[in-house]
């Protein structure tokens, strides 16, 4: 991500987008975009930010926040604290489109804390849909284990289960075993 400069025409006029934009119920302020290129500017403290505009430290730390779910490059964290260079590489991965997986195999992180850099950062989940082939070949293999077919598509066992019980529920497929309920002895 890098540094923002104020002379850079594609960020100002994201920031004129964003700055237009209604704000919810919790922010009563009005930004400037001169004020916004303020907050995203490394080199000024959050403690100058808020003498400077007259501000608690809340409405700064929130606006941060709202800057950087939606995409803007926020320097540090909202506390004054420094991201490593990991963090901010894993959150780069993650907006690119890197599955949680991925990145945590890639920098042999835990899932734990892969989520917790995607909240943090504001990235939503990207909920990667099935395509007709990893769908035929879920119907094709229904009679093999789970594990078997998650690695057979590249999916989690949990997302291969899931895809099962919509394929049984549409009729696609059968279920693997049909128990008969069990019923409570009549007084």
């Amino acid at each position: 991500m890098g540094e923002v400069s104020p002379t850079d025409p594609a960020i100002v006029a994201k920031l004129d987008d964003y700055a237009r934009q209604p704000r919810g119920t919790r922010s009563g302020r009005t930004w400037t975009v001169d004020e916004l290129l303020l907050l995203l500017d490394p080199a000024v403290p959050v403690t100058a930010i808020m003498e400077r505009l007259n501000v608690k430290r809340a409405v700064v730390t929130y606006e941060l926040v709202k800057l950087r779910r939606v995409g803007f490059p926020v320097p540090g964290g909202t506390n004054g604290s420094v991201r490593a260079p990991r963090t901010i590489a894993i959150e780069a991965d993650l907006r690119a489109g890197l599955t949680d997986a991925e990145a945590g195999r890639r920098y042999e992180v835990s899932p734990g804390r892969i989520n917790e850099i995607r909240h943090r950062a504001g990235i939503l989940v990207q909920h990667h849909g099935w395509t007709d082939e990893e769908r035929t070949l879920v119907i094709a293999h229904q009679d093999r284990s789970a594990r078997e077919v998650a690695a057979l598509v590249g999916r989690s066992v949990r997302a291969v289960d899931g895809l099962r019980s919509q394929l049984i529920a549409e009729g696609r497929i059968r279920p693997k075993k049909v128990r008969p309920r069990k019923r409570a002895p009549s007084p």
